[in-house]
């Protein structure tokens, strides 16, 4: 879904429209969505639905990788906010959809199994 919808918008990075601009990466495709933000946020909210007493903190995480992006020069506000959205919507259809509940199971059973190795 990522690149589908960079590849269907074709949007500029910002250092493109304003050369003044020093990024700390240059990057190949186009700016909108941010693939980190999107991905980013996609596992917090997963890990959130497993682990939800750690919520904030996997939000928090998300949410630094979303400013990151901007203070890098590599993405607008808009670009990692609507990866954000964008977030929300695939889990929305990837909970509707056989396979991912099953995985998704699979990986709650799997960490209940093994969460003591981790947390204490």
């Amino acid at each position: 879904m990522e690149f589908s919808i960079k590849y269907k918008h074709l949007r500029p990075r910002p250092y493109h429209l304003e050369p003044k601009l020093e990024p700390l990466a240059r990057i190949h495709s186009p700016s909108f969505v941010s693939g980190h933000t999107l991905w980013a946020y996609i596992q917090a909210l997963v890990w959130s639905k497993i682990i939800p007493e750690k919520q904030q903190e996997f939000m928090a995480l998300a949410e630094e990788i979303r400013r990151s992006r901007e203070i890098m020069g590599i993405h607008f506000p808009s670009d990692n906010e609507s990866a954000r959205q964008v977030a929300y919507q695939m889990l929305t259809y990837y909970f509707k959809k056989e396979t991912f509940q099953n995985d998704f199971k699979e990986a709650e059973r799997e960490w209940k199994s093994s969460r003591h190795k981790y947390i204490k």
